[in-house]
């Protein structure tokens, strides 16, 4: 015992370091690797044409943003992981799974970022485009992809992080393979030397990831540049009829439905009643639950450790981001360790939480804020990044002050990138919340999901999961509701 801690559980440096070195000599971490850099080559790759694809079509019309957008929006901020038992029911305990886990999760930031990026091209670009004959094709690679490239590899850069973490969180639940599998295991047995060796061989791996992203990147900010406006790139021209008769809102509430119609019909079909419920009884369960003094107090405690850490990611985020987006020297030397801490498997460091923070609501909050500080740190540093060089010199040549290019330049420009992380934080601090709620804790919503999972009561599993999403989609349109209202002051 050093320090009050166990070395069960924090072991020492010195000892981390012969694991690690007798690991990479034995080699015997190349089956695992494989297998999990299978999965997530797989994994991504369909994330990434299925997300960026339909990103790109979506933007094509400010209709079809209006509707999809805000639907890709909280159907990602639903905690994805809660439906692994779906997975491992539909594809098993193989790579399967894990692959359709991974991409589930990856496909909303890629998509959420094309459609951003796409839709607020400058229209000074598209405009002189069009004014000189350009075709679709060639307004594509050569106006449209090159302007909102840096955005769009944003959320490449975090989709192949989050299907990385996700990949790696569900071979630690149930698999019969993968570094995750290795790191469960030696976890299970108290080997905790040989499983932070096994963490640092995964942020080597992570780092290595993120080294060919950012290379990619720096080359695309070469060649790209986006000035944030709320112009529609490449805007179909739709039935004027069709505009005026459905709303957007009506016709995201008519895709919920279809997908719960088919829900319906499929569950009671083909769906195992221990696996799956129908959404009537769903909504059965989730009046009786709504009665449950017990079950209101849970969501009233998530609600609260998901406001405050929240919060703390916002304000962490937003500060963090600026700082390393609005100079060099912390680009180059803090934003490749935030990367690195970005993809960091944070579920196998939950322990720690506990240490330092207790059980209480404290190490909620704190994984939480853990959990949702990077993708807001990351789209803001994009944001500031995308800014228009001569913007900031013709600001710092008439005698502006910090606080005035601050106000007046950086915060303006920067507004569609901040609000995207937020909402792209806010589905992480939830899902933050939730893993440390399954796993420590007696209270909240995580622990009656897991009650419910280990009970076989997927009516009362669904309820909360639908609960969860009422909260996220709230959440999400209050987002976009400030999003439209700065909108005034973003140029």
């Amino acid at each position: 015992m050093r320090g009050g801690v166990s070395p069960l559980l924090l072991p020492a440096p010195a000892a981390v370091y012969r694991e690690f070195v007798s690991l990479l000599m034995t080699g015997m971490f190349w089956p695992d690797l494989k297998v999990t850099l299978y999965e997530l080559f797989v994994a991504f790759s369909i994330a990434a044409v299925a997300g960026s694809s339909i990103g790109y079509l979506v933007s094509r019309s400010r209709y079809a943003i209006r509707v999809f957008d805000p639907l890709f929006a909280g159907i990602f901020a639903i905690p994805a992981i809660l439906l692994y038992p779906l997975c491992v029911l539909f594809f098993g305990l193989g790579p399967g799974s894990k692959i359709a886990m991974g991409a589930t999760i990856a496909f909303f930031p890629i998509v959420l970022n094309t459609i951003s990026g796409l839709s607020r091209v400058d229209s000074v670009f598209v405009t002189a485009a069009r004014s000189m004959g350009a075709s679709s094709p060639q307004m594509f690679w050569s106006v449209m992809l090159p302007a909102a490239f840096p955005i769009i590899l944003t959320g490449l850069r975090m989709g192949l992080i989050l299907a990385f973490l996700s990949i790696l969180g569900a071979e630690t639940i149930s698999s019969l393979s993968g570094l995750g599998h290795q790191i469960a295991g030696l976890a299970e047995n108290m080997d905790t030397a040989s499983m932070f060796a096994y963490i640092v061989f995964v942020l080597l791996i992570a780092f290595v990831l993120n080294f060919a992203v950012s290379f990619a990147e720096s080359r695309g900010r070469r060649e790209g540049g986006m000035s944030a406006t709320n112009s529609a790139a490449g805007e179909s021209n739709a039935r004027g009829a069709a505009k005026i008769i459905f709303h957007p809102a009506v016709v995201r509430l008519g895709v919920i439905a279809a997908i719960l119609a088919a829900w319906e019909v499929g569950a009671r079909l083909f769906g195992d009643p221990l696996f799956v419920s129908p959404p009537s009884r769903v909504l059965v369960a989730m009046v009786h639950l709504a009665r449950d003094k017990n079950v209101v107090a849970a969501v009233s405690l998530t609600c609260w450790e998901l406001i405050v850490a929240f919060a703390l990611s916002l304000i962490i985020g937003l500060t963090v981001g600026l700082i390393v987006g609005m100079h060099r020297f912390t680009r180059g030397s803090i934003y490749p360790i935030i990367l690195l801490l970005y993809a960091m498997p944070l579920a196998t460091i939950l322990p720690l939480f506990v240490i330092v923070f207790g059980i209480g609501a404290a190490s909620k909050i704190a994984f939480g804020v853990s959990h949702g500080v990077f993708p807001i740190i990351l789209a803001v540093a994009a944001g500031v990044q995308n800014i228009k060089p001569i913007l900031l010199t013709s600001a710092r040549s008439m005698g502006a002050s910090r606080r005035q290019v601050l106000f007046s330049i950086v915060f303006p420009h920067m507004i569609p990138n901040l609000f995207t992380g937020m909402r792209l934080g806010m589905s992480a601090v939830l899902l933050g919340v939730l893993l440390a709620e399954l796993y420590v804790s007696q209270s909240g919503v995580g622990y009656l999901t897991s009650l419910f999972t280990q009970t076989f009561q997927p009516q009362n599993l669904f309820a909360l999961i639908a609960v969860l999403a009422a909260i996220a989609v709230a959440l999400n349109e209050l987002c976009r509701s400030s999003e439209r209202r700065l909108s005034r002051w973003h140029v």
